[in-house]
């Protein structure tokens, strides 16, 4: 990528400087990242709330864990999930140079469906059988995905990233397959409970969109 740092509003003013003032345009990039990582964790550690421990006798207790498959399986394809946004928000916050407004309002949808995931968690937990409850937790990621993908053309786009940093896996391929991946679920959920399992093939979607950089380049 270029070097944008000629771009209008690519670089915060000092606002230390005597008689300029304070730009609300801008905003303080450590707090911000700071402030994401700690609604990351909270949501990351919220998901445990989604396990409860049985209440019934000794002899049940296979029976009750039987019975809370769907909800661990969801937690774990869940956590893994949240642990690789995560990831890729980090990726992201160490090439930023600036937040202006813009960014700082994509930055909080992203965490807005972040704290979403818990929600889906459970409800895709209480109701595995019923594809409505995968289809509203499979929409929940895919805006999660969307919003990230967002942050990076939005901060490309304005000059805030470092010059020479341009974003890893957040071309137009990698975010087609890892949307199929997560849309995947809902047909898949007709025939088995384990379908969310699928979202965890996101891991490696860098890998698994590698032919299909082939074939545009060729």
């Amino acid at each position: 990528m270029a070097d944008r740092a000629a771009t209008p509003h690519a670089q915060p003013p000092d606002a230390t400087t005597p008689g300029q003032g304070v730009d609300d345009h801008w905003f303080d990039l450590d707090r911000t990242i700071a402030f994401s990582d700690a609604v990351i964790a909270v949501a990351i550690t919220l998901l445990v709330v989604t396990l409860d421990v049985p209440n019934v006798s000794n002899q049940d207790l296979g029976n009750a864990l039987e019975d809370l498959e769907p909800t661990i399986i969801a937690f774990v394809a869940s956590f893994w999930l949240i642990a690789g946004f995560w990831i890729q928000h980090h990726q992201f916050s160490r090439r930023l140079k600036a937040i202006d407004g813009g960014l700082m309002r994509i930055n909080l949808f992203f965490l807005f469906t972040i704290s979403l995931i818990s929600f889906g968690t459970a409800l895709f937990g209480a109701y595995a059988s019923n594809p409505l409850a995968v289809t509203v937790y499979t929409v929940i990621l895919v805006a999660v995905g969307f919003s990230l993908y967002r942050l990076w053309r939005y901060a490309e786009g304005h000059g805030l990233l470092v010059a020479g940093t341009a974003p890893p896996d957040e071309d137009p391929q990698v975010v087609a397959v890892r949307t199929l991946i997560f849309l995947s679920a809902i047909p898949l959920s007709l025939l088995t409970p384990w379908a969310p399992l699928i979202w965890l093939l996101n891991t490696r979607v860098s890998l698994i969109a590698r032919p299909l950089r082939r074939l545009r380049r060729g």
